[in-house]
């Protein structure tokens, strides 16, 4: 099974992948396009957006993913009677 981060980075790649197919299309093709993900549908611009914000918010899940990593796996401090 696949990591958070690991699912992270293949849907950074696959955004990354998906940007450059669109930028290969020529004008014409781009103006005429629409795009459905998610059952939203969107204009060739709002997709490409889209993409764009996904990219640009990578490195922050990847900081939060690592953080959250490193909290799951201590070091914990124990506070209170050892007895208890």
């Amino acid at each position: 099974m696949a990591t958070a981060l690991e699912l992270l980075v293949a849907k950074n790649t696959n955004a990354l992948t998906r940007l450059a197919e669109l930028d290969a299309l020529t004008t014409d093709e781009q103006v005429v396009f629409t795009y459905t993900e998610g059952g939203r549908t969107y204009g060739f611009n709002e997709y490409r957006a889209s993409l764009e914000a996904q990219i640009a918010g990578f490195g922050k899940q990847v900081e939060d993913q690592l953080k959250a990593a490193q909290m799951i796996a201590g070091p914990f401090t124990v506070i209170g009677n050892p007895g208890c």
